[in-house]
């Protein structure tokens, strides 16, 4: 079942593929282009230097996204509903009855 989920969610992932990343592409594009561009730095400006010279291009983004949609929820594992009980579990209650609710006062 879980499985099913799985491939169901990737296919629909591949479906958005091209259409994110032309969209992010675009950004970047204008980004790194504009006249009156805003200082960036770090990873940031390394980022929008690969795509003014074009080291980055739409293809490599829409591949990169690809690996990431294949690589995801492969390392994950079902996951299971747990409890985690306080430390201290021996509370005193005070209980107060109502005819809708019980209200719990912990002393």
């Amino acid at each position: 079942m879980q499985a099913r989920e799985q491939q169901e969610r990737k296919r629909s992932l591949n479906k958005y593929i091209p259409n994110a990343t032309s969209a992010i592409y675009e950004i970047l594009k204008e980004m790194s282009h504009a006249s009156k561009r805003r200082r960036y730095e770090g990873k940031d400006a390394e980022l929008l230097k690969q795509v003014s010279t074009q080291i980055v291009s739409e293809g490599t983004l829409r591949e990169k996204l690809g690996q990431h949609v294949e690589q995801a929820g492969v390392n994950e594992e079902p996951c299971e509903d747990i409890f985690i009980p306080p430390l201290e579990a021996e509370y005193e209650y005070t209980e107060l009855f109502s005819p809708v609710f019980v209200f719990r006062l912990v002393a």
